[in-house]
């Protein structure tokens, strides 16, 4: 076999097996955001009604770090709104 043939399946399995890593990835992922997606919304229950834009700041916020929180404890790190108010993680 040539030396370039050689090379380019050396090349098109390793493209192969890193895609088919990005997918797994991906696919655990998913499943774990999917999962903390819905326990924080069981925990916090509905949103408050639309008229209160403070109250739904708030929940909006709390959803952020509830879900942060969740993520890091299967090892994903997801951008969140600090503890104290304001900025991000």
């Amino acid at each position: 076999m040539p030396k370039r043939a050689c090379i380019w399946l050396v090349f098109i399995a390793f493209t192969a097996t890193s895609c088919s890593d990005t997918v797994l990835i991906q696919r655990q992922y998913d499943k774990k955001r999917d999962k903390c997606r819905d326990a924080v919304e069981d925990l916090l229950g509905d949103p408050p009604g639309s008229d209160d834009a403070d109250a739904n700041r708030e929940y909006n916020r709390s959803l952020a770090i509830f879900f942060a929180d969740c993520m890091s404890s299967f090892g994903w790190t997801v951008a969140s709104p600090n503890q104290g108010g304001g900025g991000g993680q």
